[in-house]
């Protein structure tokens, strides 16, 4: 009969569970569901129709996920389909079917009025024979640094995530304006993906004057690197970044901070060269773009240089 490819039927999902453990074995320890349910489950912009379903003689062969995010672009909103979730069954391997996802995933999005696409991954073949291209995007090591001192008129505190969530969700939205790529989120967004996966591990301080929220820092220190790795911040101006470094350091006296999936414009990659000694960068080869429905430059070096995706976003 053929591949035969469909949207999500719920009844499937727990097959889909074992299908991606099949293909994916090493993303989890217990059950197939304990990795793989909160990119379909609980993600705030699910719906079934994006989640396709490649199938033969009524087999799962395969699967991705077109995942609907909003995202800034030069300052402009623009609707991205995130792709994640590319499995093939095993059993299938060798027949074509991963060009067959991908010309499906293009073929959806473009039907669908996507912007643009965003996986990671790459370089690989694959997507580069279907149109993605790699994006120049570094992680970063500081060490050495000379901690700046804070400025007397701004507060620096631990937040509450239940107390603050109002005053940080606005900072984020006008954080991601500034960049590009940074992701779009809805309150579920923010508590069932951002807070509620990784708050377990992380904490949060922020940067007031006058009861109003200057910059905040979703931060993982490891006591025996001594290395601070900022997950995501937002900034409303960057002469705020000085307190929020010291902050920080007061609160863990760190040797290093790391960031990652970030370009050299960004505000924290272009503050912090300037108290570091040490800075080392390397080149992330994961993340992979595409043009769907709107023409972004993709070798414009502004474009890549402004670039910022959090870890604390996912799909």
């Amino acid at each position: 009969m053929g591949f035969t490819t469909t949207s999500l039927n719920p009844k499937l999902t727990k097959d889909i569970y074992e299908m991606l453990w099949r293909s994916y074995p090493e993303h989890y320890e217990n059950k197939p569901s304990d990795f793989f349910k909160p990119y379909i489950e609980l993600d705030p912009f699910h719906n079934d129709e994006s989640f396709r379903v490649v199938t033969e003689n009524g087999k799962i062969a395969g699967t991705t996920k077109i995942f609907y995010r909003e995202t800034f672009i030069n300052g402009e909103k623009l609707l991205l389909g995130g792709i994640g979730l590319v499995a093939v069954n095993p059993e299938f391997r060798g027949r074509g079917l991963a060009n067959i996802i991908m010309e499906d995933c293009v073929q959806y999005m473009e039907q669908h009025n996507f912007d643009v696409s965003l996986l990671f991954a790459g370089p690989i073949p694959l997507y580069e024979k279907h149109g993605w291209s790699s994006m120049t995007t570094k992680s970063w090591d500081f060490g050495d640094i000379s901690i700046p001192k804070e400025d007397s008129s701004l507060f620096f505190r631990p937040l509450s995530w239940q107390v603050d969530y109002a005053s940080i969700y606005g900072l984020h939205y006008q954080m991601i304006q500034k960049v590009n790529l940074g992701i779009v989120r809805n309150p579920n967004y923010w508590n069932e993906y951002v807070w509620k996966f990784h708050g377990v591990h992380s904490e949060i301080f922020g940067v007031e004057k006058n009861d109003e929220l200057l910059a905040y820092a979703i931060v993982e220190y490891d006591k025996k690197t001594q290395n601070l790795e900022i997950k995501e911040y937002g900034v409303s101006d960057d002469s705020v970044l000085p307190t929020l470094v010291a902050g920080l350091h007061k609160e863990f006296g760190f040797k290093e901070i790391y960031l990652a999936s970030t370009g050299s414009s960004t505000p924290l990659a272009s503050y912090l060269p300037t108290i570091s000694k040490t800075v080392n960068s390397n080149n992330e080869d994961g993340m992979m773009y595409r043009n769907i429905n709107k023409k972004i430059d993709i070798k414009d070096a502004a474009f890549h240089d402004t670039s910022l995706f959090f870890g604390t976003d996912s799909f």
